[in-house]
C-alpha cells in the first residue's frame, strides 16, 4: 500500500542491540488463524502526538480493491490523530469504495465490510479511536484477503501490515488487550514464514525475523514500552519488505 502518513502512532526506534537481545527470548513461533474481530474494545488512551491533518485517501485511478484496502488503511492510520469531521471524511471514502468493489466480491464480504464501516461509524459517534482503529484495519484485512497478491510484493506482505496495525491498537487501549495481541504476533508469525525464504535481501530478512521475535518477547512478558516501540519497527521493515519484493 502506498499511504503512510499516520502510521507512526508513538515514535522512536528500537535499537539493533535490545532487538538481537529480544530476540533471544520467546523463540517459540505459532501458526495460527486472523486475529479475532474486536468485539467490546476498552476506551482508548490519550495520545501524546498532536492531531494531523487526514490525508487524502486513493487515486481514482487505482483499482475498486486497491482503493478499498488504501481507505481502510488510512483511516486505520489516522484513526488516533483525525478529529471526528476528518474522521466522517474518511468513512465516507472506505463506504464509497466498498460500494465500488461490491460487484467483484462474494456476498459474505460484502457484508462483512459493511459490519466493519457500520463499526467504525459508531466508534466515531463514541469517540473511541481503539474501536475505529480495530474495525477499519479488519476491514483492510477482508480486502487484501479477497484480491490477488499485489504485482508488487506478495499478499503476506499486506497481512503483516495488518497484524503490525491490530497489535499497535491493541497496545493503546487502556488497559492493553494482550490476549489479542498473543493472536495477532501468532498470525504475523504465521505470514512471514510462507514468504521468508521468497526474499533475496538475506540481511532484510533477518532484521524483520528479529523484529518479529523482539516483538513477540515483549508481548509474552506483557512489556508495553517494548512492545511499544517493537511493533512501530515491525511496521517500518514491513515497508522495506514492500520496496525489497518489487526490486525482486
Amino acid at each position: 500500500m502506498t499511504i503512510k502518513t499516520a502510521r507512526k502512532w508513538t515514535t522512536g526506534l528500537v535499537g539493533a542491540s535490545l532487538l538481537l537481545a529480544l530476540a533471544g527470548c520467546g523463540q517459540s513461533q505459532t501458526t495460527s488463524p486472523a486475529a479475532e474481530t474486536a468485539s467490546s474494545t476498552p476506551a482508548p488512551a490519550q495520545m501524546a502526538a498532536p492531531a494531523e491533518t487526514a490525508a487524502p485517501v486513493a487515486s481514482s485511478t487505482m483499482s475498486p480493491a486497491a482503493r478499498t484496502a488504501e481507505a481502510f488503511e488510512a483511516t486505520t492510520e489516522q484513526a488516533f490523530s483525525a478529529d471526528a469531521s476528518q474522521l466522517h471524511a474518511l468513512l465516507a471514502e472506505t463506504k464509497a469504495a466498498v460500494a465500488q468493489l461490491r460487484p467483484s466480491l462474494p456476498a459474505a464480504t460484502a457484508e462483512q465490510l459493511d459490519v466493519r464501516n457500520n463499526e467504525i461509524e459508531l466508534a466515531i459517534q463514541a469517540g473511541n479511536s481503539v474501536d475505529i482503529a480495530i474495525a477499519a484495519v479488519e476491514g483492510f484485512r477482508l480486502t487484501v484477503e479477497s484480491m490477488p497478491g499485489d504485482a508488487n510484493h506478495p499478499q503476506q506482505v499486506s497481512l503483516l501490515d495488518y497484524a503490525g496495525f491490530r497489535i499497535q491498537a491493541d497496545l493503546t487501549a487502556t488497559p492493553p488487550r494482550w490476549d489479542d495481541t498473543d493472536a495477532a504476533i501468532a498470525y504475523a508469525d504465521g505470514q512471514w514464514a510462507e514468504i521468508a525464504g521468497q526474499l533475496s535481501d538475506l540481511a532484510l530478512r533477518d532484521r524483520f525475523a528479529a523484529s518479529l521475535a523482539a516483538l513477540r518477547a515483549a508481548i509474552e512478558t506483557r512489556n508495553l514500552d517494548v512492545a511499544t516501540t517493537a511493533v512501530t519497527l515491525e511496521l517500518d521493515l514491513v515497508d522495506e519488505l514492500e520496496s525489497a519484493f518489487a526490486g525482486q
